[in-house]
């Protein structure tokens, strides 16, 4: 059996688990005993499946997961597939945003989770409150993610700008090194081909002038 996947809102909790090909949920008001349903399918994956269809929906309701493991991270976003989805949407209210809320759950991002919360809220005055509250913690773990990739990929940036800026000044040191001995007329040729193909051509340059 699968560990439960616990999902909330302000006043009702769903959760979802598997045994064998079955998908077990249980569900009620906050603080009630609750119900159980069993949904049988094909075999474990067909089960699977079946969960993240009843995971994503219970989304798109306003439930967040507040107990249980988390899915597994997608694999990188397909940028063609990003850009179509993207190029017929007019506005926030526009339903095609819900088809790229699907895409990007289906390959659990979590932006499909903060999309489809934020539609809600903006096609359903009533409960836009609730739905607001329920996208702030998602936006805010993305923000989190986001920051700590920051953070993991800073050393590297900054081993990376300390290497190219060691390697610039030697490459200023060779050069001028390379034209100190030059009249002025052969410094204006070699500062000329600098300009044009580079430093290490134009201290090659001046190496033959100075041969």
């Amino acid at each position: 059996m699968s560990e439960k996947r616990i999902f909330e809102t302000d006043d009702k909790f769903w959760e979802v688990w598997i045994d064998g090909s079955q998908v077990f949920t249980h569900f009620g008001k906050t603080g009630a005993a609750g119900q159980t349903k069993i949904k049988p399918t094909a075999d474990a994956s067909a089960a699977e499946a079946t969960l993240e269809d009843m995971v994503a929906k219970k989304k798109k309701e306003g439930f967040k997961q507040t107990g249980g493991p988390k899915p597994p991270a997608g694999p990188a976003l397909d940028a063609k597939e990003l850009k179509k989805l993207l190029a017929p949407l007019t506005s926030a209210q526009d339903p095609a945003v819900m088809v790229l809320a699907d895409w990007l759950q289906g390959q659990n991002h979590p932006w499909g989770e903060l999309i489809a919360l934020q539609y809600a809220a903006a096609t359903t005055p009533k409960k836009a409150a609730a739905l607001e509250k329920a996208a702030a913690p998602v936006a805010r773990r993305i923000v989190k993610a986001g920051r700590k990739a920051a953070r993991r990929a800073a050393p590297h940036a900054r081993k990376a700008l300390s290497n190219a800026q060691v390697a610039a000044r030697r490459a200023q040191g060779r050069y001028m090194s390379a034209v100190r001995m030059l009249s002025k007329q052969a410094r204006v040729q070699i500062k000329a081909i600098r300009k044009q193909s580079g430093v290490a051509a134009a201290i090659k340059a001046a190496k033959k002038l100075t041969a």
